[in-house]
């Protein structure tokens, strides 16, 4: 039966069929040969299974094996339904002739210049009404049939247009009138953007010409100057249309395709319809399972693996040509396959399992992500499962054509099918990246911490990912101190056999969080002292000068009140103590405590009611220790250091982050100095100033007033007195 066909394309519409229809030339017949196999192992339907036959069906289904196997279903069983209009239809048949006569449909002769056939509907012909009174509907419809069915052999219309079962490429209206248009504007919303691009109406016949070439027309359609190439009028056209299918050729391909003698369509006995389990060559929407049930629609992974499987099986039996290879799925990290449609189809199915594509996901599909009671536990094998389980249907289906030497390789790595911990890596991040995203919008660009660096591989250690957790919530801390609770502990993906972060970690990130902050403050103090805190949405800049001000408008106050008692009745607090850190520094820590509470309130007036800090809680909690207080508290230390960085000795050390019981601040001559400044500067504040504290709770109130200049005079002081407390101490 390979031998009886010979094709008639030109080179360019077999480039087209090439590129449109997926058909190769080398393989075209054994794409054949495998339908055909297929159709004459059916118990349930008989079907033509001439090369021409079989060639229109999969050109229509772009050769899919399993689209046209769907086709030839639906052929027979319309036509099993319908045998009124579709059994033994005689063209020569006076009243079929008579319809085609009438010139209601018209078949214009040639092609047009995209190679396509025209059908010429023309109602305007005689009302439907009367066309029923003269002809019943079954003659109507077998005569259409007989106008259809003689063109659907023709390779040009089944490459270029509608081959019967489907190709049409456009639907224009002339003269349809208004109704017709305003009915078709309120359907149109409910057609594919496809159709809409195929449907188009034409009020004049200028529109027209632009679609269909004069040279094809009827001459009644044709303006009055042209004198080009005609088919002749209607009624010419509609009477060689008539005499046409009743020629030998025509008259036995519609006889023969109207032949239910050698058809047959039972669908109860279809494999599958009474309890038959064990599967058949007609291949059904493939159910990927995970151990939680990740279910996903695959029918286009099975339908292209299939169709590249039998086309390789049945050229295996008879040697493989070198153009049939097929590498199915390698998967150690990929779904490798030389066939862009395998490729194509089995990324699909892998993506649309890690919920990478969700709106494709069925219903009944459920994301496997992490598992964070205590471990964030990622059963990743899920999505080689689902691959393999893929493969091993697609293998079941096609296995009495698979060669031995054909054989899926299926993920062996090395012993077992494991995933590396990057899918492990990939949820941790993709939890992170959700707070992150709330967090990092409203952070200064020079303030933002990168959480994960994903450029070709998401490949981050176990590590790093421990480092990015206490990094967002160490920024957070920072950000909203009061909303942690004081107990809090910070539980961070513990991975496959426990990844435990020791405190002093998250202390560390704390501080390196601080550290950066407060440089990013120290390098944008402009001579107006502004500190930029955060840069929320559209740039929500806190302007926290009142802070700075107070603070320093406080400190200039009391050195310009006792500036030569200073070192009289300073009283030294060196709190030199054995175990204990014992000094009085409870003023200090007051005062500490309130440049953050201002600082705090300064900062959340600005941030949005809406907006809501989420850190990484995982089914339990993510808790942070009492590091949080304590990181507060010298924090305030840390940015007080910071203003006079220059005039603190290198060898002054704030030992911050011993907290498993108590916190031990070594007590050093050079901190119990800065201790001992600030003591003094405390003292006269709450003795001797009581109307700078009535100026501070104003600038609170009003954040916005603008002293830059008792700012910029106020750190002239603090730096002079600075000079003269380093030259104490040295002294």
């Amino acid at each position: 039966m390979a031998n009886e066909y010979t094709c008639s394309l030109e080179p360019k519409y077999i480039k087209k069929a090439k590129d449109e229809l997926q058909e190769n030339e080398q393989d075209r017949l054994d794409s054949v040969e495998a339908l055909r196999k297929w159709v004459n192992d059916q118990d349930y339907l008989k079907y033509d299974t001439s090369t021409r036959s079989l060639l229109r069906i999969l050109r229509h289904a772009k050769f899919s094996q399993i689209k046209a196997r769907e086709t030839i279903e639906k052929i027979l069983k319309f036509q099993f339904k319908h045998e009124n209009v579709c059994k033994d239809i005689d063209s020569r048949d006076h009243a079929i002739q008579e319809f085609i006569k009438r010139g209601i449909i018209l078949v214009l002769p040639g092609y047009d210049d995209e190679g396509r056939k025209i059908f010429f509907y023309r109602e305007s012909v005689q009302p439907i009404t009367q066309t029923l009174k003269e002809f019943t509907v079954e003659v109507c419809i077998r005569a259409w049939h007989c106008i259809f069915y003689h063109l659907m052999y023709d390779e040009m219309i089944q490459v270029n247009g509608g081959s019967i079962v489907g190709r049409v490429k456009s639907i224009d209206f002339y003269n349809a009138g208004m109704l017709f248009e305003a009915v078709l504007g309120v359907m149109k919303p409910s057609f594919k953007s496809k159709q809409l691009e195929r449907i188009k109406t034409h009020s004049n016949l200028e529109s027209l010409y632009k679609t269909i070439p004069l040279r094809m027309l009827p001459e009644e359609y044709l303006p009055d100057e042209y004198d080009g190439p005609c088919p002749g009028s209607c009624k010419k056209i509609a009477e060689d249309t008539a005499k046409l299918v009743t020629t030998e050729k025509y008259h036995n391909i519609i006889k023969e395709f109207s032949d239910f003698s050698k058809k047959q369509y039972n669908p109860e006995k279809k494999p599958g319809n009474n309890g038959d389990t064990a599967g058949n060559a007609t291949v059904k929407t493939v159910t990927a399972k995970t151990e939680v049930n990740v279910a996903a629609e695959t029918t286009a992974v099975v339908v292209n693996a299939i169709h590249v499987l039998a086309k390789t099986a049945n050229a295996v039996q008879e040697r493989i040509p070198v153009n049939v290879r097929i590498v199915v799925a390698k998967m150690e990290v990929n779904v490798v396959a030389e066939t862009s449609a395998v490729v194509v189809n089995v990324t699909h199915v892998l993506a649309r399992t890690a919920s990478v594509v969700p709106e494709r996901t069925n219903v009944t599909a459920k994301t496997v992500t992490a598992k964070t009671e205590e471990n964030v536990v990622v059963e990743t094998n899920a999505v080689v499962v689902n691959a393999i389980h893929v493969l091993a249907k697609t293998a079941s289906v096609v296995q009495e054509r698979i060669p031995v030497t054909a054989k899926a390789v299926t993920a062996k790595t090395e012993e077992n099918v494991v995933v590396e911990t990057s899918a492990v890596v990939v949820n941790a991040i993709h939890v992170l990246a959700k707070t992150a995203s709330v967090v990092q919008e409203r952070i200064p660009v020079n303030v933002r911490i990168a959480v994960a660096e994903m450029e070709e591989n998401v490949v981050v250690e176990t590590n790093a990912v421990v480092v990015n957790a206490t990094h967002v919530l160490a920024r957070t801390v920072n950000v909203v101190p009061e909303r942690i609770p004081v107990t809090a502990k910070i539980v961070v993906a513990k991975m496959e056999e426990n990844v435990v972060v020791e405190t002093s970690a998250v202390v560390v990130n704390a501080i390196h969080v601080l550290v950066i902050l407060a440089d990013a403050v120290l390098e944008r103090i402009p001579v107006n002292v502004r500190i930029v805190v955060a840069k929320m949405e559209v740039n929500v800049v806190v302007e926290t000068n009142a802070v700075v001000v107070n603070a320093t408008h406080v400190l200039a106050r009391t050195v310009n009140v006792v500036p030569e008692r200073t070192s009289v009745t300073a009283k030294t607090v060196t709190a030199k103590t054995e175990e204990n850190v014992v000094a009085e520094t409870s003023a200090v820590v007051v005062n500490a405590i309130h440049v953050l509470v201002i600082l705090a309130d300064a900062v959340l007036e600005r941030i949005p009611v809406n907006v809501r800090i989420a850190v990484a809680e995982m089914e339990e909690n993510v808790v942070v220790e009492t590091n949080a207080v304590v990181v507060n508290a010298t924090h305030v230390l840390a940015r007080t250091v910071n203003v006079v960085p220059e005039r603190i000795p290198v060898t002054a050390k704030i030992v911050v982050a011993k907290m498993e019981e108590n916190v031990v601040v070594e007590t050093n001559a050079d901190v119990v100095n800065a201790i001992h400044v600030l003591v003094i500067l405390a003292h006269a504040v709450l003795v001797k100033l009581v109307y700078v504290m009535t100026a501070i709770v104003k600038l609170v109130v009003n954040v916005n007033v603008e002293i830059a200049a008792n700012a910029v005079h106020a750190i002239h002081v603090l730096a002079k007195t600075a000079n003269v407390v380093q030259e104490n101490r040295m002294k």
